[in-house]
């Protein structure tokens, strides 16, 4: 099973919400690409809008929305995605470095 069809299973992401959660990573990326004014901030409130939990359980919050950007990247999909929102973010720090072994055999200095 890959990193993202672990994520699909676990927030229950159907293929419906499975095609917009790809439309914000393709936004994410040109945001990125374009050197434009999107932060961690934006991407978490608009993937907590397409990805809802089933009714009755918690409400998702930011782990759901980091979980996916990172398995996406380490399925070698939108690999820019999760490091650059999240490299300022020191809770995630390590994991970037892990991501980036996992990536590249060579934390990032």
């Amino acid at each position: 099973m890959t990193h993202i069809e672990q994520a699909r299973k676990t927030f229950h992401i159907d293929d419906k919400t499975f095609s917009k959660v790809m439309d914000l990573m393709d936004e994410a990326r040109a945001a990125i690409k374009e050197g434009a004014d999107y932060d961690n901030c934006i991407f978490e409130r608009k993937m907590r809008e397409i990805v809802v939990a089933p009714v009755g359980d918690p409400e998702y919050d930011y782990h759901m929305v980091i979980e996916i950007a990172e398995a996406f990247g380490l399925d070698g999909r939108w690999t820019e995605v999760y490091p650059t929102l999240y490299k300022d973010d020191i809770t995630e720090k390590t994991s970037i470095e892990c991501y980036y072994e996992q990536l590249h055999g060579d934390p990032l200095k």
